[in-house]
């Protein structure tokens, strides 16, 4: 258990040290659409949105279908 905090501390401060050191203005270009918004918001959304659906998939994909019943007529 003590562990998980430790390791949750560090990661918490790795995230601020990164929000810090990259808080530049980039231009994100997707066909006509332009966004200008810090790198650090886009690398973290970027993130979550990964790991959002990595979980969606992960629970897609071990969710075990319920076995059907033998129709004997």
């Amino acid at each position: 258990m003590k562990y998980k905090l430790i390791t949750g501390f560090i990661l918490v401060c790795l995230v601020i040290l990164f929000i810090v050191q990259n808080n530049a203005v980039v231009n994100v270009y997707f066909f006509s659409w332009t966004v200008s918004t810090s790198g650090a918001f886009l690398f973290i959304s970027i993130f979550a949105l990964g790991g959002i659906f990595g979980w969606i998939l992960h629970s897609y994909l071990t969710v075990k279908p319920k076995p059907e019943l033998d129709k004997q007529k």
